[in-house]
């Protein structure tokens, strides 16, 4: 198989269309932070970690971190996003101390939501 980098090469025929809840179809982009605040909405006692690297020129620092801050919900739900970051890129776990980093912190929150807390 070829790798291709980016799905909107010739002939990656990527289906970029998505329903937005409470809204239409959009074919610009797949941003599912609704679909994440609905369901949390919906599910008030799920819990999300958010992980990623400091230096992520993919998902941005900053960019998830926004994101997820303003979701369209209630502020008291907040309290149920984890985030953790790495002095990494993307892939963290190629750092063997930011690997060893994610393996317990999700661990940890795996744990934590086990007890229901």
């Amino acid at each position: 198989m070829t790798y291709k980098p980016s799905a909107r090469e010739p002939g990656f025929n990527w289906d970029m269309h998505h329903r937005v809840p409470g809204a239409g179809f959009s074919d610009t982009s797949v941003n599912v932070m609704s679909d994440l605040a609905m369901t949390m909405k919906h599910n008030p006692k799920m819990k999300v970690l958010l992980m990623g690297g400091y230096f992520d020129l993919g998902t941005l620092y900053f960019g998830a971190t926004y994101e997820m801050k303003h979701l369209p919900m209630p502020t008291s739900l907040q309290s149920n996003i984890s985030y953790k970051f790495f002095p990494t890129g993307h892939m963290v776990y190629v750092n063997e101390d930011a690997l060893h980093g994610l393996h317990d912190t999700v661990a940890s929150f795996i744990r934590s939501s086990e007890k229901g807390q």
